[in-house]
């Protein structure tokens, strides 16, 4: 953590001093560039009081000028010369300034465009500084390295292990039975005594109904008493008689027997010992194949990318040849007015004067090719080029 903060607070410092530099920088080439500018005014005020002062100066200076100098102040002063004395009704008709007139005041003689030919306008343009992002990896983490723990590695393996041991067994028998059927003595023979009753029969008898007896009579008569011999007298009643007496009859009653079906006993039950074999089963287990282990792992160092502007192109001035009233004519604005047309860019008219219409067009062509575009809105040679028209 004491790291992390170290490292964050460099970043910071970084930062910090790549801002100041780029503040710095900027203000630099802001005041490089008014000095250039304010050395540029000086000198220019310095060339017109030489200019005066030669003016002033006797015959015998102007003669030790070589002929050279004489040729070239000729022949400018001839251009200039030329160029304020041209017509004011063509410069009307073409509708186009000169170049020191779009620049403000005339440049100074010492600071005129290289290899500038008679006939040619040239215009100062100035490119401002131009930046660009430039971005820079910054270390924001050192490497270091980290302890992981690598798990233990393990194959799966089927192998056979002994599930039961080898033994014996007892093992019943059972029983067997067989159904048999036979006839047994449900009841014992016997013998019935049957009394047989008598038989009677009626018959009539005489019976002595009163014995015979003696007796006395007495005549009543004579009044004589006679022993007289009174009979038996008897009667007829009804009376059975036995006929047949009675008798015991002795029956013999044979044994009763019926079939009944039943289970014999025919092998008894018995026991036996079986052997039992051995019994296996395959298991899967987990064989280590490498143990758990500790490594180190690097860990790479972070970076960020930090952002800051920097000078591209610093501000620049220099000369760009341009159409002037001194080298154009109507002809030329009406070339440069087809040649605009034909690129889908209307100026309106092609009748030779660089008004409104044709400047507008001008500045939209410009643009599309990326060309540089003047305020005062003039036609650059490289304008007249892409275009395709002649000088």
């Amino acid at each position: 953590m004491l790291r992390f903060f170290k490292l964050k607070f460099i970043i910071f410092i970084i930062a910090f001093v790549i801002s100041i530099n780029c503040s710095s920088t900027d203000k630099k080439d802001t005041e490089a560039s008014k000095d250039a500018k304010t050395a540029d005014a000086s000198k220019d005020a310095k060339t017109a009081g030489a200019v005066n002062d030669s003016k002033t100066t006797s015959p015998s200076s102007s003669t030790t000028t070589s002929p050279s100098s004489s040729t070239s102040s000729t022949t400018s002063s001839s251009t200039s010369s030329s160029s304020r004395s041209s017509d004011p009704a063509q410069k009307e008709k073409v509708g186009m300034r000169g170049a020191e007139e779009s620049a403000g005041s005339p440049q100074s003689l010492t600071d005129v465009p290289a290899g500038a030919r008679p006939g040619q306008c040239w215009l100062k343009v100035v490119t401002p500084t131009t930046y660009k992002e430039v971005s820079e990896s910054v270390e924001k983490k050192a490497p270091s390295e980290r302890s992981e723990i690598l798990p233990a590695k393990f194959a799966s393996e089927t192998k056979s292990v002994l599930a039961k041991e080898k033994g014996t067994q007892l093992e019943s028998i059972p029983a067997v039975y067989e159904t048999v059927s036979e006839k047994i003595e449900v009841k014992p023979a016997s013998k019935k005594i049957e009394s047989i009753p008598a038989i009677y029969e009626t018959v009539e008898a005489k019976v002595l109904e009163k014995e015979a007896f003696t007796e006395y009579r007495k005549d009543s008569s004579s009044g004589t008493l006679c022993l007289v011999d009174v009979p038996a007298t008897y009667k007829t009643v009804q009376k059975e008689v036995v006929k047949v007496p009675a008798q015991v009859k002795e029956t013999e009653i044979p044994a009763e027997y019926e079939t009944v079906t039943r289970q014999v006993l025919k092998t008894p039950a018995q026991t036996r010992t079986i052997e039992i074999p051995e019994e296996f089963r395959n298991v899967t287990v987990q064989k280590l194949v490498e143990p758990e282990r500790e490594v180190k792992i690097p860990v790479p160092a972070e970076f960020q990318t930090l952002t800051r502007k920097v000078v591209d192109q610093p501000e620049k001035a220099e000369w760009k040849e341009v159409l002037c009233e001194t080298n154009t004519n109507v002809a030329k604005i009406s070339d440069v007015q087809k040649a605009l047309k034909s690129a889908g860019f209307d100026p309106g008219s092609t009748d030779g004067k660089f008004t409104g219409g044709t400047k507008s067009a001008v500045n939209d062509f410009q643009k599309s090719k990326k060309l540089l575009v003047n305020n005062d809105n003039h036609i650059f040679i490289e304008t007249l080029n892409s275009l395709g028209v002649s000088r």
